[in-house]
């Protein structure tokens, strides 16, 4: 009885690996832009998506707006 109970288990740890660990569907590969942060001016990336967005610097908590990115402004 207990063999069950631990091969059951074995099975659900398995199996909730496999899928914690698959491999995922990855998002279209957006550009990467760099800016700086007008605050302490410490270089930031971002994805395409977030320009024109608010967003707060890691480093001194300021928050500004993703630049444009240069595609989008002409």
């Amino acid at each position: 009885m207990t063999w069950i109970i631990l091969t059951g288990i074995a099975a659900i740890v398995g199996v909730g690996a496999y899928l914690f660990h698959r491999a995922r569907p990855r998002k279209e590969d957006a550009p990467v832009y760099f800016c700086r942060c007008p605050h302490c001016a410490r270089k930031l990336h971002y994805r395409a998506e977030r320009a024109g967005r608010k967003a707060k610097c890691p480093g001194c908590k300021q928050t500004f707006t993703f630049p444009v990115a240069p595609t989008e402004q002409e």
